[in-house]
């Protein structure tokens, strides 16, 4: 059984894709923080995760910090993993997606199909990967597993659920600069920008009792 998601956008930028005519684009993940839509702007590079004091554990070099000495919730500014994706809704002719994403048309996607072709495209070889899943939304307290980079960028906040995000992210080797060869031409993937986080060390968070949004 095939995968089904839908895309939301104008039908005079989208019109020769229906056509057979127009192609897909895929966006930096940073494109998505500099969107003229105020309603769908988000700052995907990186995500502010908040826990509450003793749903997650907090050592600082070995020193565990106990939940009584927070003065309020604990927040983490991690990146996410750089990539090209584009975003799908798991829901069908939603009103609300219409006027959010100032759209006049819903396009229907195989996703296995478009996987396919992507792997094609951007193959193993090339040292590429594809991922495609729902975005999780989250508030307060999301796994400590659902934070790593790769993980983040299939992560946004609450205030965004009503999208009902599907997302497929190409993510490229994990350096601070891929060159793709293209019929013998080379591309370079990142450019200004390094898709590596930065990394402490001495800094452990794990699971207490984390619950999901």
């Amino acid at each position: 059984m095939s995968t089904i998601k839908y895309l939301y956008g104008k039908k005079s930028i989208l019109g020769p894709l229906v056509e057979g005519t127009g192609g897909i684009r895929l966006c930096d993940i940073r494109h998505y923080g500099r969107l003229e839509n105020e309603k769908i702007r988000d700052l995907e590079e990186r995500k502010q995760y908040e826990y509450e004091p003793g749903k997650i554990v907090l050592t600082i070099n070995g020193h565990e910090i106990k939940a009584e000495e927070f003065a309020s919730n604990i927040k983490l500014d991690l990146p996410a993993r750089l990539c090209y994706c584009i975003c799908f809704s798991n829901k069908k002719d939603a009103p609300e997606n219409y006027d959010k994403f100032n759209a006049d048309i819903c396009i229907e996607f195989d996703i296995d199909k478009l996987v396919e072709f992507l792997e094609f495209v951007f193959t193993p070889s090339q040292g590429c990967s594809i991922v495609n899943k729902s975005v999780t939304h989250y508030d307060t307290n999301p796994l400590p597993n659902q934070t790593d980079p790769e993980s983040s960028a299939f992560m946004k906040p609450a205030v965004f659920r009503d999208e009902d995000e599907y997302r497929v992210a190409v993510f490229f080797p994990f350096d601070e600069k891929t060159d793709l060869n293209h019929r013998g031409k080379m591309y370079e993937c990142y450019k200004n920008a390094s898709a590596v986080p930065k990394i402490y060390p001495n800094v452990n968070v794990t699971s207490c009792s984390s619950t999901t949004a």
